[in-house]
């Protein structure tokens, strides 16, 4: 598996919780209530089924629902071409319409994942200090220009998972370490959960149940897994797993992560990738595939979790080359998905797509430049992703780890069905140059 460069994703939802006022207790969860939230009703019901509620791209009644990137709203350098969202940098929503049209719906300083309910968007900014908060707005357009309809704030936090069944937004907020916060879509209520200092790892809807990592009771090389109801506050132990008795190498790392694409639900077992990393560079040692009895009869490895990479959300993707991470001029690359057990692998992004798209060789990091693949989700039926190119900057390399600026970037959508990519949007200079 390529977890090479996995604690860069893990570590940023290691910082959680929640800045609540508290009152009464009830049902095990302290009430809290916020100086932002408002008491409006989200909107109508939501009639219309959700794909990748959470990812980057969200489809809604056809509709595919996404941030779109500008000049300023990213960081012009990064280490292997990963470059960093700038926090309170406004920019547009889009919507990609079925029949292939798109439109700016307004312009917010939102960042990362997209959710939908009831007729409203529920999404995250960056406020004084660094920390997100959660608000939601019209799903109509507006004047692109300025912020959107009808806003809420919902108050500290960034969104985990969402409870259709129960009109709830699970949380983390990242400025008072050690809580978890329910929100009520239709009321604006916040409710505290009781543990402290987790890392939310998955949320099962039929139970109502987060599944988390409680980081303030593990030694070294442990990792306790534990879960809590969002409806009654109810808090179990689920397993104490040793790292080190899965090998030498995980028994010497300075840190154990998880993956959170890993984790998944299946059969009364917790499926999950434990990471081993050490160094001042966070270097990858070793990892483990695990299955976790939820009934309690232990913890075991498995041996054949198959070759994977996770894109969007919920959505395994294979490659035959090394991965994005690894991948070197003169490699061949094509992209699958995994659709289900049982199902052939669907081809989503072919070797001729990419030379296509001006990528012969794949993605690859070289010493005078990059061109990488980057936010790749599947959603419904179609294939959403960014190519972004620029030149080595040997000034910004961080020891042996390889620094580019961002020339360019630019957004595509693949319809699986007829081979068709069209392009989203494009920023940077050398785009601008060749849309011109």
């Amino acid at each position: 598996m390529k977890r090479l460069f996995l604690f860069f994703s893990v570590l940023a939802l290691l910082v959680s919780l929640c800045a609540c006022k508290d009152t009464e207790p009830r049902n095990g969860i302290r009430s809290v209530e916020d100086s932002e939230t408002t008491t409006e009703p989200p909107g109508a019901p939501e009639t219309q089924e959700v794909f990748n509620n959470g990812g980057r791209y969200v489809q809604c009644g056809g509709d595919v629902y996404y941030w779109e990137y500008t000049a300023d709203s990213v960081e012009p350098t990064g280490i292997w071409g990963e470059f960093a969202e700038v926090p309170g940098v406004s920019r547009p929503l889009a919507r990609l319409a079925a029949d292939g049209k798109t439109q700016r719906l307004f312009t917010e300083d939102g960042y990362g994942g997209i959710w939908i309910h009831g007729g409203r968007l529920y999404l995250t900014r960056k406020a004084e200090g660094g920390y997100g908060q959660i608000f939601s707005v019209s799903m109509e357009a507006g004047d692109t220009s300025v912020a959107a309809k009808n806003r809420r704030a919902l108050g500290p936090g960034r969104i985990f998972a969402l409870d259709e069944a129960r009109g709830l937004l699970i949380a983390t907020v990242e400025k008072f370490k050690g809580h978890l916060c329910v929100i009520n879509m239709e009321t604006g209520q916040r409710e505290e959960l009781p543990p402290a200092n987790v890392q939310p790892l998955l949320y099962d809807q039929a139970s109502a149940t987060l599944y988390y990592r409680d980081n303030s009771a593990e030694g070294p090389g442990t990792v306790k897994l534990c879960a809590v109801s969002v409806t009654t506050g109810a808090v179990r132990d689920i397993a104490l797993v040793d790292a080190g008795q899965y090998g030498e190498d995980l028994e010497v790392a300075d840190w154990i992560g998880i993956d959170l694409g890993s984790v998944r639900l299946e059969g009364g077992k917790l499926y999950m990738y434990l990471a081993g990393y050490g160094g001042n560079a966070h270097v990858y040692y070793a990892g483990a595939a695990l299955a976790v009895d939820l009934a309690g009869d232990g913890v075991t490895e498995n041996k054949n979790p198959g070759e994977s990479d996770w894109y969007g959300v919920n959505r395994p993707f294979t490659s035959d080359s090394a991965g994005p991470f690894e991948g070197a001029a003169g490699d061949t690359w094509s992209w699958t998905i995994c659709p289900g057990q049982g199902k052939p692998p669907l081809m989503v992004l072919s070797e001729q797509d990419l030379a296509g798209l001006g990528l012969p060789a794949g993605p690859f990091f070289g010493e005078e430049d990059f061109a990488a693949l980057r936010d790749v989700e599947y959603v419904d039926g179609a294939l959403f992703f960014l190519i972004a190119r620029g030149p080595r900057n040997e000034a910004e390399d961080i020891g042996w780890r390889e620094a580019y600026d961002l020339a360019s970037m630019r957004a595509y959508h693949k319809d699986i069905a007829t081979g068709e990519i069209a392009q989203l949007y494009s920023i940077g200079a050398q785009a601008a140059q060749a849309e011109g």
